[in-house]
């Protein structure tokens, strides 16, 4: 908890508010690094993986284990945590119907249906962490048709959320790219919209994917159907980006989109490796006088 509070208090004390998400990857992992993965069911979800099903004590576990590191980040000086409920993670592979087939309470002829685990992590993680701190989620609304998460239950999980005490939720897919998606930069509008409908005016939605320019930005806070800009690959190119919006510096992110964020090679980590991106991020910074 000590080295956390030392790296993150810099950033607090210029007023960034920092929040750590929490994860479990389930199936969707690197066998060479989990030997034993395990999933809802057991279905694998990749070539990297053969995962087994989860025993119904390994899925109470994985609750207790969000919860407890919800805590440990509250603990530790975060500002708020974001459970990571998309892209095909355990998570997301519970509410999907072709990775969650069980026949006990975690399935769909459970109390809450596929929708369980979902509600569990979330009561679990708020009654961890106490009513006063911030939980968000990240939601794979809808993903790849075949796999049978669609966008009306997404938004019904979306509805969920808002029930069981979820301040903020950030859209985006879920396992597979969802068919229905939008054109220009937010593509993922449509999944947006159906989850305004389930969880009303006013509550807050966050929108990831694809934004790289300050006018679609601004044309999708101006829409109403979100409250927030998520970006993520454009600040692992060039993280301050913001502040050349704010500046009136540029008008658009240097990130292209090419995926070169994921490291090359074990201990390299996650950073932009495009080299000509890199090379516009240079022409891009201030001058110094």
């Amino acid at each position: 908890i000590g080295p956390w509070r030392a790296t993150i208090a810099p950033a607090q004390a210029l007023g960034a508010r920092v929040m750590v998400q929490i994860n479990h990857a389930g199936s969707n992992c690197d066998q060479a690094a989990t030997p034993d993965p395990v999933s809802p069911s057991g279905v694998a979800t990749s070539d990297r993986a053969r995962p087994r099903a989860m025993t119904a004590a390994e899925v109470e576990g994985a609750i207790r284990a969000f919860g407890q590191a919800a805590r440990r980040a509250r603990e530790a000086g975060f500002d708020g945590v974001q459970i990571h409920g998309a892209h095909g993670y355990l998570v997301s592979q519970f509410l999907t119907p072709a990775t969650n087939t069980r026949d006990d309470a975690w399935g769909p002829d459970g109390p809450d249906g596929r929708l369980g685990f979902l509600k569990a992590v979330a009561e679990e993680v708020r009654r961890q962490v106490g009513d006063d701190y911030p939980v968000w989620i990240k939601l794979g609304v809808a993903g790849a048709p075949e796999h049978g998460l669609d966008a009306a239950l997404g938004a019904r999980a979306a509805a969920l959320c808002r029930e069981v005490g979820i301040d903020c939720i950030e859209i985006s897919h879920a396992l597979g790219q969802p068919e229905a998606v939008g054109r220009g930069e937010a593509r993922f509008l449509p999944m947006a919209e159906a989850t305004r409908q389930a969880v009303g005016p006013g509550y807050p939605l966050a929108l990831v994917n694809g934004l790289r320019t300050l006018r679609a930005m601004e044309e999708l806070l101006r829409s109403g159907v979100v409250q927030i800009v998520s970006l993520c690959r454009p600040l692992i190119a060039e993280p301050d980006l913001v502040k050349k919006f704010q500046a009136a510096a540029v008008r658009g992110a240097a990130c292209v989109s090419c995926g070169e964020c994921w490291p090359h090679e074990d201990g390299e980590g996650i950073g932009c490796h495009n080299a000509k991106v890199q090379e516009a991020v240079a022409r891009r910074a201030p001058k110094r006088t």
